[in-house]
């Protein structure tokens, strides 16, 4: 049975909708995605540091009036991004993995 392993390049979001409700979303990046990260950085002349990230996130958080936090992991730079906040990470927990014992958890 052979073994491989899954690269991928994901960005992490919690947030507000237009609703005033937390949501969390995962944004899964295309290599295209992830070369417009890379351009981007290129053409402000720095390497890929937060501010880079955000700007990629403001772009294309449609459904997201406001986005609280977030972490990234991009596999195929073999670099990372942690939460800001404990909260945040929390907040994204909560809405991506609800208790299974509440009813009606929004």
């Amino acid at each position: 049975m052979p073994k491989y392993t899954v690269v991928t390049d994901e960005i992490y979001l919690v947030g507000k909708d237009w609703y005033n409700h937390t949501i969390a979303y995962d944004l899964r990046l295309t290599s295209h995605d992830l070369q417009n990260i890379i351009d981007d950085a290129q053409y402000q002349g720095t390497p890929i540091n937060r501010d880079v990230v955000q700007r990629y996130i403001d772009k294309h958080s449609g459904d997201f009036s406001s986005i609280t936090d977030w972490s990234a992991d991009f596999g195929h730079l073999d670099l990372c991004f942690d939460w800001e906040t404990d909260e945040g990470e929390y907040d994204y927990n909560d809405c991506m993995y609800p208790p299974e014992e509440v009813e009606n958890y929004t």
